[in-house]
């Protein structure tokens, strides 16, 4: 099998078949036939795909808001398969010629109404590594939960205003839906936009959520947002506390471990079912990830630095 994969700019080119694709945030500079999106996170966002574009439904609805607005898309790409990856809504894995499959972000967890990745087999595996270090173990889903329930019961019952602070994208429409019994719970405005399009999507989606307009409607509240400036121009004069919901506040106090991504077991339970005869690790730990995989007796490397421990 004659192929060409390596890492460019932010995203993958690979060049397999006499075709040339482009995977996420490849520069427009670079030219391809198809430019293949995974999802719509900013950062696997191509800013002018020079090729035709192939991306789920709900990813160019979401990049839409986001500023992204793509032409020359279409709706599939011959020897191209399709995959959810269970990380956010719209979320795809591709399998290029039934051999190579890039996962773009991904989550093995059924998580409420998102279905976890189920990979299928292929001898080439591009495969992220955010949680490629054995120190990231989540646990289960149940865990991840429990863990932001915790966090929220013990603050609201004291009396206290929470803010969550986490990406838009996300684990903020998860955690509306966790939430839909607190009646004082709000977003801003830009989440609320993302947890229209989740409403639309998914039919066992609930979100009983307001839009936050400075002032609430009594407290304790919760509040979601993204950002510092977010935080500090939302909720300015009240007394909060702010937690962080993410993967990386695993070992932290000042935040609650519950990720869009599969942690460090989940990354190897996925290789073991697609069984490949090799490995390229990218994003996140991938140093660290290829060398673990080594260890297992894959043949592994990594495109890009990454992470370092």
């Amino acid at each position: 099998m004659s192929v060409e994969i390596r890492k460019v700019g932010n995203g993958v080119f690979i060049r397999y078949n006499g075709e040339r694709y482009g995977l996420d945030k490849v520069p427009s500079k670079v030219g391809v036939n198809y430019n293949l999106i995974s999802h719509a996170h900013i950062d696997h966002l191509p800013y002018k795909p020079s090729g035709k574009v192939l991306a789920s439904e709900y990813t160019i609805k979401l990049a839409s808001i986001r500023g992204y607005r793509y032409d020359n898309i279409v709706e599939e790409v011959k020897d191209v398969e399709a995959y959810d990856t269970g990380h956010i809504l719209g979320s795809t894995a591709f399998l290029i010629g039934g051999k190579i499959l890039y996962t773009g972000d991904i989550n093995n967890l059924d998580r409420a109404f998102l279905k976890g990745f189920r990979p299928p087999q292929a001898e080439i595996l591009i495969i992220e590594s955010t949680y490629g270090s054995p120190s990231y173990v989540f646990g289960d889903f149940n865990q991840q939960v429990s863990r932001l329930l915790r966090f929220v019961s013990v603050n609201m019952v004291r009396g206290t205003n929470i803010v969550l602070r986490t990406h838009p994208l996300g684990k903020p429409q998860l955690i509306t839906h966790l939430l839909r019994r607190v009646n004082n719970l709000y977003v801003t405005e830009r989440i609320f936009k993302y947890n229209k399009v989740y409403t639309e999507a998914f039919r066992n989606y609930r979100s009983k959520v307001k839009i936050w307009r400075g002032v609430p409607d009594e407290e304790p509240f919760i509040l979601i947002a993204s950002t510092r400036e977010d935080i500090e121009r939302q909720y300015g004069e009240f007394d909060a506390i702010e937690t962080r919901i993410s993967g990386f506040m695993i070992n932290s106090r000042s935040g609650v471990a519950m990720s869009d991504h599969s942690d460090f077991q989940g990354l190897l339970n996925i290789v073991d079912k697609v069984d490949p005869i090799k490995i390229f690790t990218i994003f996140g730990y991938s140093k660290r990830f290829a060398e673990e995989l080594k260890k297992y007796g894959y043949d592994a490397e990594a495109l890009g630095d990454g992470y370092e421990d």
